[in-house]
């Protein structure tokens, strides 16, 4: 082909000769004359003034194609398959007067957005497409936990499940994972403490607050002044995190409800440089 076809009966497509010339051909309905190879099998459709099978889009389709509002009863539908592969054979039908039809198959968009989910995630289309298609479904996260929901489908899909391996989260890290699964892996940084709106992250020394720290060279920072109660309480905290977290980049600490305290002007402390020993501790945002 040298363009794209015009897609209605007696519309023209134009096909590429030996010399590389362009032949322009009118596009014929589609027929089945007697003494031609007739096709295996082929759906009775209803008649066009039935109400079912609609007429659509005439200006654009020249009046020729229909769309089908209601199921049929034909034997014939149980043996389609409910996905259309590129090579499969094409399905004909055939109207009370005689005339045939071809099955065009569209792409059918489902909303799977927060406010609106796909009832199985994607399951049934994964399904039936031998796991090429994958789940809709996406892990839960702080942007969309507010709007999760349990499905009760048969066929619901969900993510594999949490692999035992332990994957250092870093940028060539990311783009593997995302060559690997061909889903994308995002990576957030530079959340502010205090946003735009001024909605203000908790003090790290509220009960019951979980922080995050960046971990960074103690020459990397400039420590900001504590009193004495408030850097001891978190710096002891930080240390014993230390024993069982070892992740070089972050670590995060949540203040006890009993037991530790920090001086009584700090419960509104925001942003905090903790420098210990080699190291510098920067509170950085829960979410990074």
């Amino acid at each position: 082909m040298c363009s794209r076809p015009e897609e209605w009966a007696g519309g023209w497509f134009n096909l590429r000769m030996a010399d590389g010339s362009c032949q322009a051909l009118p596009n014929p309905h589609v027929k089945f004359y007697p003494d031609s190879v007739q096709p295996n099998s082929f759906l009775n459709l209803p008649n066009v003034t039935a109400g079912i099978l609609d007429r659509i889009d005439e200006v654009r389709s020249q009046g020729v194609e229909y769309l089908l509002r209601g199921g049929l009863n034909d034997p014939l539908c149980g043996q389609l398959s409910a996905v259309t592969e590129e090579n499969d054979a094409p399905v004909f039908g055939k109207l009370p007067d005689g005339s045939w039809l071809q099955f065009d198959p569209r792409i059918v968009l489902e909303d799977n957005t927060l406010e609106s989910h796909i009832s199985d995630g994607g399951g049934l289309v994964r399904s039936l497409t031998g796991d090429k298609t994958k789940c809709a479904n996406t892990p839960r996260t702080f942007l969309n936990e507010d709007q999760c929901s349990l499905s009760s489908s048969n066929t619901a899909c969900g993510s594999a499940g949490t692999p035992l391996v332990l994957i250092e989260l870093n940028s060539s890290n990311i783009i593997d994972l995302h060559d690997i699964t061909g889903r994308y892996l995002y990576a957030i940084a530079g959340l502010p403490l205090r946003d735009v709106d001024n909605v203000t992250q908790p003090s790290p020394c509220v009960p019951g607050v979980r922080s995050r720290w960046e971990i960074l060279n103690a020459s990397e920072c400039i420590p900001t002044p504590l009193g004495p109660e408030t850097n001891s309480s978190l710096a002891t905290l930080l240390q014993q995190r230390a024993t069982i977290d070892t992740n070089p980049l972050l670590r995060d600490i949540t203040f006890p409800l009993t037991g530790m305290s920090c001086s009584s002007n700090h419960n509104t402390l925001v942003k905090v440089d903790i420098i210990i020993r080699s190291q510098c501790f920067r509170r950085v945002h829960p979410d990074q």
